[in-house]
């Protein structure tokens, strides 16, 4: 393949094609128009120059050189022209090699017109094939698509309606009719039918073509019900409360803070774990007489001594997570608190006996609150010298946690004969039953709030011989993880056995007398008893409904719906409810508890429903009433 052109620039070509133009052969043109381009040239060659073919023809070679006659111009340029190349030198190379003498004694005049003439000719067929196509290239004229567009085919042309009014023959019964609006065509077609045959055919003419019908989304079918609780409006105390937390390290510029908000900023303190030693300083004041603080862990030794030397004057003190408390701050403790009646400590880990026997020796007025949770080593020694200091003043004791109490702890506990609050929850070791109720034969005339939690040796006895008998002004009861209470103990417990009409005299006093020993209490937790159900909480609510603030039942699976629903008609006063894991719990039971007896719920602030699984998204809420345990869709 080569470009047309005066230098006849090659391509790559074969070795066979290498071996044939050096001994001088050359293959013909193949395509159509290569062809007919030499052949244009022969005819016109032939035409001018016949006398000079006839001299070549009968000029013979002589020798071997005869059988490879050499090429002559005009050999040359019959040879470019069967190749398909034209140019107007060649022309003239072939003129003057075919001219006569007489012709090559022409002017220089002639000439150039001869040449200019050839190199107009070949311009004029060099722009009719086209300047940039190969003389391979087959011929496109020869070859050209002639058939016919799908756009201009024959297609059936469906008649067209006659003009209304104008006058039709049915295509059914041949009758002339008169076209109008109405006139339906013929089925099958052609034609179109008059009034009868249409109307006989069971095609309404008059009937108005239905409407499209749109389709419509795709719509949910569950009705889901949200509610939203949206927060109330902050007051503007609790916005400067923000604002003091915001910017609690400029102290100084804070000025006088009342004693309520100082305590709810101590609070949002705890919450956040923002309180340090520099920070606690805005909480001091020399006449602060209580102080509690509920969150010391960032509070060093050395802050909480200082604690007690900018705070001379404390009579209560409430510290919570005290890990970093050591021996030196309770010695600090007893010789500058002078006027502390009231102490309450949560996690003093590190305090030695020792200590504990010291601060109490060295105190300079006898305690009256002594709370202290998980602190491993406060042992009977230190009870014993807590007795000996404080025995006729203390008037609440809490050994919450605390992993050396037993049974041999009772009788020092038993010689605090002003004691109204006991609190002995979780030891390491439970109590018996015997020790428990010879303990409340001693205190128990007195106690107003009682806390066994944990205890799980005690069973029915510690509450039928016990509690029963001697806790005639008992008000809370709190006895959470005690195993072994049965559904029938308890509901004895709380008179639900009363005496029949077959019962003597005698009997029905005693049981009436029992009865009323324990008299109806305000805060009721006997969480996470495994055996107890229906009885002890029908039991429960017919003893203390009445009066009832706080019930705690989490855990008891057996109940059934019936008695949970006798909740909210006969416990009007209920602020705080738990009803997790029973699994009776529905939704009516939480709309009993909203509306209260008759609807009139008022007081209602929480009700815990963790692990009632019947309880669903969709149950009555009321604003102000809290549902813990409930994931509201979004």
């Amino acid at each position: 393949m080569r470009r047309p052109g005066a230098n006849a620039v090659r391509g790559p070509a074969s070795a066979l094609t290498s071996f044939l133009r050096e001994q001088g052969i050359e293959a013909g043109p193949i395509s159509a128009y290569s062809r007919r381009r030499v052949n244009q040239a022969q005819n016109e060659e032939n035409q001018g120059e016949p006398d000079a073919e006839v001299h070549e023809e009968e000029t013979p070679g002589a020798g071997p050189s005869s059988a490879v006659p050499s090429p002559t111009p005009a050999t040359r340029t019959r040879k470019r022209k069967r190749a398909g190349e034209y140019d107007s030198d060649d022309l003239d190379e072939d003129e003057e090699a075919t001219s006569s003498p007489s012709k090559k004694k022409a002017t220089a005049t002639e000439k150039a017109k001869a040449k200019a003439k050839a190199k107009a000719a070949a311009q004029a067929k060099k722009k009719a094939r086209g300047d940039g196509d190969y003389e391979d290239d087959d011929d496109d004229d020869e070859d050209e698509y002639s058939a016919l567009s799908k756009s201009t085919a024959s297609k059936p042309v469906a008649a067209a309606k006659p003009s209304i009014g104008s006058f039709e023959n049915c295509a059914n019964c041949s009758k002339k009719f008169t076209v109008t609006r109405y006139t339906p065509a013929a089925s099958p077609p052609p034609g179109y039918l008059c009034h009868d045959c249409a109307k006989a055919s069971g095609t309404d003419p008059f009937k108005k073509p239905a409407p499209k019908q749109q389709r419509k989304g795709r719509q949910d079918k569950r009705k889901i019900v949200n509610y939203e609780e949206k927060d109330r409006v902050d007051t503007l105390a609790q916005l400067c409360i923000r604002v003091v937390t915001k910017h609690i390290e400029d102290v100084e510029a804070l000025g006088d803070i009342s004693s309520h908000n100082v305590d709810m900023i101590s609070k949002i303190m705890a919450k956040n774990r923002r309180l340090t030693s520099s920070i606690a300083t805005l909480f001091y004041d020399v006449n602060n007489t209580t102080l509690a603080l509920y969150d010391c862990t960032s509070l060093l030794p050395d802050g909480l001594c200082t604690l007690a030397s900018l705070n001379p004057n404390l009579t209560s003190l409430r510290l919570d997570y005290v890990g970093r408390m050591n021996d030196a701050v309770l010695a600090h403790w007893s010789t500058h608190l002078k006027s502390l009646t009231h102490v309450d400590l949560l996690g003093p880990f590190n305090i030695k006996s020792s200590a504990w026997i010291n601060f109490f020796r060295k105190m300079h007025r006898p305690l009256e609150k002594f709370a202290v949770t998980q602190s491993p080593r406060f042992d009977l020694t230190c009870l014993e010298a807590l007795v000996a200091r404080s025995a006729t003043s203390l008037v609440e004791l809490r050994l919450g946690e605390v992993g050396q109490l037993c049974d041999a702890w009772l009788d020092p506990i038993a010689c605090f004969t002003r004691l109204t609050r006991l609190n002995l929850a979780y030891p390491a070791t439970s109590l018996s039953d015997e020790g428990l109720i010879e303990l409340l034969s001693s205190i128990g005339e007195r106690l107003t709030h009682l806390d066994i939690s944990g205890h799980d040796e005690v069973g029915d006895l510690a509450f039928e011989t016990g509690i029963g008998p001697h806790a005639k002004k008992l008000v809370e009861l709190r006895a959470r993880d005690l195993v072994l209470l049965t559904d029938e103990g308890i509901a004895k417990f709380f008179g639900a056995d009363g005496p029949s009409d077959e019962t003597s005299e005698n009997e029905k006093e005693e049981a009436q007398t029992r009865a009323m020993v324990v008299p109806p209490l305000e805060v009721i937790d006997l969480s996470r008893a495994p055996h107890l159900s229906s009885n002890a909480l029908t039991a429960l609510l017919a003893h203390s409904g009445s009066v009832l603030r706080e019930l705690h039942i989490n855990g008891w699976k057996d109940a059934d719906n019936e008695s949970l629903l006798g909740i909210g008609e006969r416990a009007p006063n209920l602020t705080r409810v738990d009803l997790g894991w029973c699994r009776a719990a529905d939704d009516w039971v939480v709309k009993a508890l909203v509306e209260g007896p008759a609807g009139t719920r008022g007081v209602l602030e929480e009700v815990g429903c963790f692990g009632c699984n019947k309880i669903t998204t969709a149950c009555p809420r009321k604003r102000g009433i809290v549902l813990r345990g409930i994931e509201v869709g979004a």
